[in-house]
């Protein structure tokens, strides 16, 4: 049994560095060589693709990408706080249940949920039927293709990856602390805003950086539900590979992300050493 295990631990750093470290590694090396005639790579060195990135128009798209990974986990991090306390105060035998019904919908396949909202909320939608019988006047665009429609679907996508942990952390809640401030006429949401955030921080800044981390990166959602008059990080990385064939280029664009994550995780690793 020994033995096995010494196998495992010896394969994990082998597993880290082949499907982690070695397309990483090889992406840094992309972003040093120079596009191909017909796109691709030629193996010379150049920094062409740092220049043409240090564009402004790139810093408003890396801005807005940053602003709606933080509003997006800023949101699914209070909703799933709420979620998780609401599923940790049930009773015990309804949890896994009621668990299950937050995390059902994110076991079908991201694009048909998406195409699935997409098509509800359509022009030829059954919502906006329903909307029409009553013949209230609105514009039939505003539930398609835009950013609230983006919002949506991306708070729908990602609000599972932060229920998970907070719930697995409100198992090991102390009730008596609330139970404490409900004697003394503490409300719910004082309770909340009180007592249950501000014990509970470590495990709502893992919830946040869990939703906000994809999220950079995030390309399905802004290109189905957002339209095209916005475009984000993860769509500019796509076009850059897949229409403009400028594999330095894009390589770039996947540095900037990386950065910003080391970067965030530089920050929380000194907190914990200071703890």
């Amino acid at each position: 049994m020994k033995d096995r295990a010494a196998k495992l631990y010896f394969l994990a750093p082998l597993w880290l560095f082949f499907f982690f470290v070695l397309p990483l590694f090889y992406v840094l090396v992309l972003s040093f060589l120079s596009k191909g005639t017909y796109g691709g790579i030629e193996w010379s060195l150049s920094f062409r693709a740092f220049e043409k990135t240090l564009n402004i128009q790139y810093a408003e798209i890396l801005f807005r990408t940053v602003f709606m990974a933080l509003f997006t986990a800023t949101i699914c991090t209070i909703l799933g706080a709420l979620c998780a306390w609401y599923i940790a105060s049930s009773r015990p035998k309804y949890q896994s249940y009621i668990l299950l019904l937050f995390l059902l919908p994110f076991l079908l396949n991201s694009l048909i949920r998406l195409y699935a909202l997409q098509s509800f909320v359509g022009v030829s939608g059954p919502m906006q039927g329903f909307i029409r019988f009553f013949k209230v006047g609105y514009s039939s665009l505003m539930w398609t293709h835009n950013t609230f429609i983006m919002y949506l679907g991306l708070i729908l996508t990602y609000l599972p990856f932060a229920i998970l942990p907070l719930t697995a952390a409100f198992e090991k809640w102390e009730s008596h602390y609330l139970e404490a401030a409900q004697d003394l006429g503490a409300g719910f949401f004082q309770s909340f805003f009180q007592i249950v955030l501000p014990l509970l921080k470590p495990n709502l800044v893992t919830a946040f950086i869990i939703v906000f981390i994809p999220t950079l990166g995030e390309y399905l959602v802004p290109e189905i539900l957002g339209g095209s008059k916005k475009l984000y990080w993860g769509q500019l990385i796509a076009e850059a590979y897949l229409k403009w064939r400028d594999w330095p280029v894009g390589s770039v664009f996947g540095l900037v992300l990386i950065f910003i994550i080391l970067f965030l995780f530089s920050i929380q690793l000194r907190k914990r050493v200071k703890v």
